[in-house]
């Protein structure tokens, strides 16, 4: 089951506290990143065929793509806190931030346990989070953002270190190429780009280029690019004149799988704002415009036969 996250903030991150129920309930995914925290309680928290035992303290992570659940002890709940972000938010900043979430969900430990050094580091980093997201002090954003960043920059130092030098040269790699496709589409795109086009630029193989970017963004690259889109869209309405209809249909256009040409966008735009005038102008008559209205034809019958008042005038003048 994949689930849909949804954000309450312009920054893409959630914080909330959770308690498991005592059975276990089918496992999910979602396209967002995910980092819990047991602050109390014990329990089990499933990875696919994987499970581990939970303890208070124990810190978990979760990618884009393992299906997992969790599931209390009935005797001693678990209480978890949990940190859901979007992956974009960190390929912004560096890619390599996003290596401790591209594993391969059989060989990969999620669990980290309650005790150790990481462990120890990482939980303020996400109470942090937490209280700058409950609080909404100035800047609260930027704090959380800081604050995630930072605790995403002590997860890279430790996986990096449990990496084979091998491992270590791919995982830079992936990110350098990563980097390099995001720094392209987000220069480009504004205008048409495909998967082929930006492969043929950096100069790799389109099926490298999409598994490099999925496994490290957890989107497809179609998704990014429309991503971005809107997010441009909400910019212009944010700081333009502009009718938000005009905007919303160019973000409509930009942002389909199959993408738009300008000058195809330039006609939908024009289609719009012909017909948004068109119905203006019939709710809003001009004040000096008037209503004329062709005469209405009497039948014939009707027409030769006299008036009462007619009648009446002759019945006078008879009498």
């Amino acid at each position: 089951m994949k689930l849909i996250i949804t954000y309450e903030h312009d920054v893409p991150i959630n914080a909330f506290r959770w308690t498991p129920h005592a059975y276990r309930q089918p496992l999910h995914a979602h396209a967002s990143l995910e980092i819990g925290l047991c602050l109390s309680g014990t329990g089990r928290f499933y990875f696919g065929r994987k499970a581990y035992e939970v303890n208070r303290g124990d810190v978990f992570l979760v990618n884009n793509e393992e299906l997992h659940i969790a599931q209390s002890d009935p005797d001693d709940p678990s209480r978890f806190l949990f940190l859901n972000f979007d992956g974009a938010l960190l390929l912004a900043e560096d890619p390599g931030l996003l290596l401790p979430f591209a594993y391969r969900s059989p060989r990969f430990r999620n669990l980290i346990p309650a005790g150790s050094p990481l462990a120890e580091a990482v939980g303020p980093w996400m109470l942090a989070v937490e209280r700058e997201l409950r609080d909404r002090e100035p800047g609260c954003l930027a704090m959380a953002k800081s604050a995630l960043i930072q605790l995403c920059g002590l997860l890279l130092r430790h996986y990096n270190r449990e990496l084979t030098a091998e491992q270590q040269l791919s995982a830079a790699r992936s990110a350098n190429q990563t980097k390099a496709l995001a720094q392209l589409v987000e220069k480009r795109f504004r205008e048409p780009i495909g998967l082929r086009d930006v492969a043929e630029e950096l100069g790799i193989s389109m099926s490298r280029a999409s598994r490099v970017f999925r496994e490290t963004t957890g989107r497809r690259f179609a998704d990014y690019v429309a991503l971005l889109r809107v997010q441009e869209a909400k910019r212009l309405l944010a700081g333009s004149d502009r009718q938000a209809a005009h905007i919303g249909s160019i973000a409509a256009s930009r942002a389909s799988r199959r993408f738009t040409s300008p000058s195809r966008t330039r006609r939908a735009s024009r289609r719009s704002n012909s017909a948004r005038r068109s119905a203006s102008a019939s709710r809003n008559p001009p004040p000096d415009a008037q209503i004329v209205r062709s005469p209405r034809r009497l039948p014939e019958k009707n027409a030769a036969r006299p008036s009462r008042t007619m009648e009446a005038s002759r019945t006078r003048e008879d009498g």
